[in-house]
């Protein structure tokens, strides 16, 4: 099962999209509301796709991008509302591999898994790097599990 990360920073349609991600068939790992936390949530639960809500792409929106696609790259999908060409560009520079605008369809959001995960490889690939750089040892079935007991 494709495991999924959701950075929601619009609640009115986040518990919509959430319910469809399930749905759809991808276990959801975690939900998240500051994008400021969205790289340790992606380290700690090492998602196969993570999936945005936000209303407009904004600056520092696109510096955590800058440090996910540093720390942990994976295919990033973003659903906006944003219409400017530049934020768009930028957006897929910093490893967006799917950025959909004015809202999404739940018929429609496997099919963007599966295109997101394919330009991800593919854009790995041409750039000759591993699709998933080696996650530390202390990880456990794609997440940390916390400290062991004594």
């Amino acid at each position: 099962m494709t495991t999924a990360l959701l950075c929601q920073t619009r609640p009115a349609t986040a518990p919509t999209l959430a319910v469809d991600l399930v749905a759809a068939g991808l276990a959801l790992e975690a939900t998240v509301e500051d994008c400021n936390k969205l790289v340790q949530s992606v380290v700690l639960h090492a998602p196969d796709v993570v999936i945005c809500d936000v209303p407009r792409v904004s600056v520092v929106w696109l510096q955590v991008l800058r440090r996910l696609e540093l720390a942990l790259p994976c295919p990033l999908i973003v659903f906006t509302h944003d219409t400017d060409a530049s934020r768009m560009q930028k957006a897929v520079g910093g490893g967006v591999h799917a950025y959909v605008v004015d809202g999404y369809g739940a018929h429609r959001l496997r099919p963007l898994v599966h295109l997101a995960q394919a330009r991800f490889r593919h854009s790995r690939a041409a750039a000759g790097m591993p699709t998933r750089p080696l996650l530390p040892a202390w990880r456990s079935a794609n997440r940390w599990t916390g400290p062991k007991a004594s």
